[in-house]
């Protein structure tokens, strides 16, 4: 028996999807995973996006394109041999992926890390860290500079 059997996997289309499926992927033979895409809605409605922007349209396309990269990461999972369901969340990152971790009832959160420090990290804050403090399962943190984990088949 696997020590982790259902795995939420927080992906957002960068360059560390691939890296942070095949983490999750590797953890058992044949884990239950759910891949999370938050889409913050505070990004496309404040009065200024409302003005300057489209912020509609923008929302619908963000909206459109994380549930095209769940819909990919489902595929890849299932074509992989693990059983697979994609979340397109409207919330901000860290809240989505503690509120779903609850609602499938995973066992374990991996997600990316930036490794983003100093200021850029102080105005932008770290969701991986707040996650990471927040939730009540464990949580993989894949660094953006580890190399990519070799699966056996």
């Amino acid at each position: 028996m696997s020590m982790f059997s259902r795995v939420l996997v927080a992906v957002d289309g960068g360059e560390l999807t691939e890296r942070v499926m095949t983490y999750a992927l590797g953890l058992s033979d044949h884990p239950d995973l759910h891949f999370i895409c938050a889409v913050d809605p505070e990004h496309f409605f404040s009065d200024a996006t409302e003005v300057v922007f489209d912020a509609v349209g923008e929302h619908a396309a963000a909206i459109e394109s994380a549930q095209r990269l769940v819909d990919r990461c489902v595929a890849s999972a299932t074509k992989a041999g693990s059983s697979a369901t994609g979340h397109v969340v409207k919330q901000s990152p860290a809240e989505a992926i503690l509120d779903t971790a609850k609602l499938v009832g995973a066992d374990l959160i991996v997600m990316a890390t930036h490794g983003r420090n100093g200021l850029i990290r102080a105005v932008l804050g770290s969701v991986a860290e707040t996650v990471a403090r927040q939730a009540d399962v464990g949580v993989l943190l894949v660094p953006s500079h580890l190399a990519a984990f070799a699966t056996s088949s």
